[in-house]
């Protein structure tokens, strides 16, 4: 997966997602703020607002929290999950 923050692409993976938001791990800090989070597996683009972060266990690496504009339909989480 990708963010784009300010049309800069920061790329990293997914954690959780479900209907309302997901958490993904970047080596970036992202300030709170809009994002647009791109899944390209699914091809699939979300927005929605980072609500903050906190560094994992691995130095340089920090998981954000974000909150979608609008909820997901089950069918669309289904298909990213499966």
């Amino acid at each position: 997966m990708q963010v784009i923050v300010a049309r800069r692409a920061v790329k990293g993976f997914t954690v959780d997602i479900g209907e309302g938001g997901a958490s993904f791990i970047v080596d970036s800090m992202l300030a709170p703020g809009m994002v647009t989070l791109e899944i390209p597996d699914v091809q699939l683009k979300l927005e929605g607002r980072i609500l903050g972060y906190q560094p994992t266990a691995n130095a340089g690496f920090y998981r954000h929290m974000m909150q979608f504009k609008n909820l997901l339909l089950t069918a669309v989480l289904e298909e990213i999950l499966t």
